[in-house]
């Protein structure tokens, strides 16, 4: 007589041998996954990158410029300036963050 009565017995232990198999699978994963040891693809580039993305550079502006645009655009369209303002100065945080977690600022 199975367990629960509003399943049969059937579907209960098909479902546990697939969820053992899932486990079983994601044990060998992990056990068979090595530790990446990539070189830096980057190595050689990192002073162009770094020179085409200070904030002295072209891409710097033209990222600034279009953020602005765009914050003035959702600022006429949706007549909320201070929604508008304000993801202009969060997206330049953003920026600037990221440019400093990556080591470019």
């Amino acid at each position: 007589m199975p367990i629960c009565s509003i399943a049969p017995s059937v579907e209960r232990s098909s479902y546990l041998v697939k969820f053992a198999l899932l486990m079983a699978l994601f044990a060998l994963l992990f056990i068979f996954t090595g530790h990446a040891n990539a070189a830096d693809i980057f190595a050689g580039a990192k002073s162009d990158i770094t020179e085409a993305t200070n904030t002295d550079s072209t891409l710097y502006l033209a990222i600034t410029a279009l953020s602005l645009i765009v914050a003035v655009i959702t600022g006429v369209t949706t007549k909320n300036w201070f929604g508008a303002i304000g993801g202009f100065a969060a997206s330049m945080i953003f920026i600037s963050a990221g440019m400093k977690m990556v080591g470019l600022g």
